[in-house]
This record gives structure tokens, sequence and C-alpha cells, in this order.
């Protein structure tokens, strides 16, 4: 059923979503959808032997569950504009996960209705490990179709020439040497994707996170659609880059490797993703990523280092199609 603008009430709740109990096979599945192998999402001896309870569910496979259930929220007519989400908790492999929200603010802008929204991830035991927020994109009642096509806030050239840097005020500090603050600005490695995006890859990706949206896997309805073809999911989008794990991937950034002094420990701190054009089979993105910011965070029992980190992403005619921020948090 199509969601209308005009329906929703601010306050009112989403339709929530439940997947699992998730196996090792999902995650497996993941991972090849994504080209990622770590043992910490896949090697249930590799993760009892490093102290955690089983493996772990990745920070981007849940992402990228949040997705596909507003997708279904926004019906075959909407789209998702923005979604962030932070990482509070760890959830592991034989955990049932539920997303779930509330419509919290509606407007209008340039004839399209645009809803903001409280999002979250609970699981079995009412752990709350992803709260976040997201902006969806739904049609009014008149509406048959919507043109997702919209001017980010900063071009490709733009990005790769704004400089970012902190200066260095501590020398006592153990974490935020003038080393480690010389790494904010740091600009990581441009990214082209190695093959223009096809049916498999697409279809590997939906199958992963249990999408089941007509324009991302019926070839025949999203040849009759506005756009001719299959389109990307939006978690797609900014997936990790293949072949980059060990290129200093963080998250969806790739950016320069470093060590943080003192700290042994790295996670996923969460995604702030805002999407600005489709991305349909045949495109070819390039991907560039950098360093801005580093500050040091003190938790209730160690100090937190968070890296923050974002990426470009953009089409083969150079058109910004999606922008991300990663935090990644070192850790004693």
């Amino acid at each position: 059923m199509q969601l209308y603008y005009e329906d929703i009430i601010e306050g009112s709740s989403i339709p929530s979503k439940s997947w699992g109990p998730l196996t090792n096979m999902d995650m497996i599945r993941f991972g090849s959808a994504i080209d990622s192998y770590g043992e910490i999402h896949q090697d249930y001896d590799w993760c009892i032997e490093h102290g955690f309870d089983n493996v772990l569910l990745s920070g981007p496979f849940k992402q990228a569950l949040i997705c596909s259930w507003l997708d279904e929220v926004v019906g075959d007519i909407g789209y998702i504009k923005k979604i962030e989400v932070s990482h509070r908790g760890i959830n592991y492999v034989n955990e049932t996960l539920t997303a779930s929200g509330t419509f919290t603010k509606t407007y209008t802008h340039e004839g399209n209705g645009f809803v903001e929204c409280d999002i979250a991830i609970t699981n079995e035991n009412g752990l709350v490990s992803c709260p976040g927020k997201a902006t969806i994109l739904v049609p009014m009642k008149e509406m048959d179709s919507i043109e997702f096509n919209f001017t980010a806030p900063v071009t490709y050239e733009e990005f790769l020439t704004k400089k970012i840097s902190a200066e260095f005020t501590d020398p006592t500090n153990i974490y935020l040497t003038k080393e480690i603050i010389d790494m904010i600005g740091a600009m990581g490695e441009s990214y082209t994707w190695p093959e223009p995006l096809d049916i498999s890859s697409i279809r590997r990706f939906t199958q992963g996170v249990f999408e089941t949206k007509s324009r991302y896997v019926d070839i025949d309805y999203a040849q009759k659609s506005l756009i001719g073809s299959l389109i990307a999911p939006p978690a797609y989008v900014i997936r990790p880059p293949f072949g980059f794990w060990d290129k200093g991937m963080l998250g969806e950034s790739a950016i320069p490797v470093f060590t943080v002094p003192n700290t042994t420990v790295a996670v996923n701190g969460g995604n702030e993703s805002e999407w600005y054009k489709v991305v349909k089979e045949g495109d070819t993105l390039t991907q560039q990523a950098r360093v801005i910011d580093i500050y040091e965070k003190k938790g209730a029992k160690r100090s937190l280092i968070p890296v923050v980190s974002e990426t470009i992403f953009i089409n083969q005619d150079s058109e910004v199609v999606a922008l991300s921020k990663q935090i990644n948090i070192r850790m004693p």
C-alpha cells in the first residue's frame, strides 16, 4: 500500500518490521554481497577467542536492514532521502531485530512531501542498539511518481579542495599527539568501482538484506518505470568498496591507515548518509574520503577517540549521488 503525505500524522508510529533469528549464514550472505569477509562478522571461533559471545551482526548490515524497512514504509513511489544511526550496543547472531519508529515532522519543499522520523533497531531483550533519525520523501495524493534528483551542497571539486585542519594544543595528551592531529584533513585514495553496476550485484545485495522492493528486484517492473532500469538500494550505494578492507576501511569510508597511540580496539560508532540522485544499472561510481575530525571523549571506564570521516560518491557524469559521514571509535 502506498504511503501518502496527506495521511501522515506527526507523532504517529511507523509500522515496525522484524528479522530473525538472524543466522551466521545471513552475515556470510551480506558479506559476500559487499566483498567483506572479516572474522568478527563470520567466524564463530575467532569471536569466542576474542571475548565475544557469538558472531557479531555488522553495523552496515543493521543500517541496510533499516533502509530495507524504510523502503517498504515509503511505498513504490517514495524514497529515503537521509538516514543517521548510532551504534550503541552489540547485536549477535541468533538475535531477532525489530525496526520501529515515529513520524516526527512533515513539511513540503518544491512540491515534494518530506517526513522526518525517529527510528531504532531493538532486539528481543529490549536492547536499543541503533537509535537514529531519517528523512523520507513521499508523494502527494495527486502524484503518480517522484523524480529523485537533488543538488548536493558540495561539488566533487569543492570536496577535493576544501581545507580541513586542527591546531595541536596539548603535548601531554597520550592519544591526540601532533601526528594524530595532523591526520585531520588527510584525504584517502580515490576509488572507482571496478565495473558498472549490474543486475547480478544488485541481486546479491537485495538478497543479503531481505529487500523485495520491485524497483530493485523486478526487471520488467523497473524497465516500465520512469527510470527505465533497475536501480541500486540506497544502502548499497554507500557500501564499502570492493577490496578496501585492507586499506584503512572504516565503515563506509576509505581513509588513510593510521594507528591512534595507546588504543587497541576500533568499533563502528555510527553513520550519517544523504542521497541526491538515483544510481541505476550501468552507472559507475567513484568515491573519495577524508578525515574531518579526531577528538577525545571521556567514557565511564575509558577514553574514547572518535575518528570522523566523510565520503563523497559521484557517478560517471561527475554528479554527486550521495554524501556519507562515518564515526569510528578507537579505544584503549
